[in-house]
């Protein structure tokens, strides 16, 4: 198994923060940002303590020739997410990504923390990948665990982005 650990800060609030996992219109665009194609949000409901969303994208994949019978020049992605108010500081998110077709699994866990009065927020995730495949196996789970790291501070770069061009 190998496992991610990043943390991402943000000088903004978590409610701010928050928006881009939780509104529909800016999880497609973050999506689309990232290079997914056909990014459709197919779950958003709110829950007792929180809110979940499910979601379905195609990416693009530059992948290694080991890995082309495995994988293809793209691959449909199906994520859930499980987002949980923990206290008023804290949400944290239980998460489960499919590559489709693929053998991987991959899951792990985000937890926003409001700072300083809730003038800022962290982002601490923490994602695990195993494969099963013999022979082929670690390969492909580095390739899906580096891909997802690179996907993950993309991701970060954009939120932080369009903070940014929201506060001016």
């Amino acid at each position: 198994m190998k496992r991610i650990e990043l943390v991402h800060a943000y000088a903004a609030p978590l409610d701010e923060v928050i928006r881009f996992f939780s509104e529909t219109d800016l999880i497609e665009e973050k999506y689309a940002k990232l290079g997914a194609h056909h990014t459709q949000v197919r779950e958003l409901a709110e829950t007792d303590d929180g809110f979940r969303t499910r979601t379905e994208r195609q990416v693009p994949a530059q992948v290694p020739s080991v890995l082309k019978a495995v994988l293809g020049a793209s691959n449909q992605i199906r994520q859930q997410e499980q987002w949980h108010w923990l206290d008023d500081d804290t949400i944290s998110c239980d998460l489960v990504v499919e590559i489709v077709g693929v053998p991987v699994t991959v899951q792990g866990e985000m937890r926003l923390i409001a700072f300083d009065d809730n003038q800022r927020c962290e982002n601490h995730v923490t994602i695990s990948v195993s494969a099963s495949l013999p022979l082929i196996g670690g390969t492909l789970r580095e390739f899906v665990a580096k891909d997802i790291k690179r996907l993950a501070e993309a991701e970060f770069k954009h939120i932080q982005q369009q903070i940014a061009v929201s506060a001016a």
